[in-house]
């Protein structure tokens, strides 16, 4: 056990410094935030968050849409 002390304690001393250094932009980034009162972060791409955007007309998707029934095979292909 004492032999393999030294590189265990290594090992996770430097994995200790190489998180905090990896995460020290995101810390300050919260510390600021904290001090400042202004909440969470919000994301800056707007991935999926389009207030603007609506859905598509209900006859734009032509493949969905059933044909009638008394309606001939060549009538269904157009």
């Amino acid at each position: 056990m004492s032999r393999n002390f030294i590189p265990v304690a290594l090992a996770i001393g430097v994995g200790v410094y190489t998180g905090y250094y990896t995460f020290q932009p995101a810390f300050q980034e919260l510390a600021a935030e904290k001090t400042h009162g202004n909440g969470p972060a919000t994301p800056q791409s707007g991935a999926g968050l389009n207030p603007g955007a609506t859905a598509p007309p209900a006859g734009a998707n032509a493949q969905s849409a059933k044909p009638a029934s008394g309606t001939t095979e060549a009538e269904k292909n157009q």
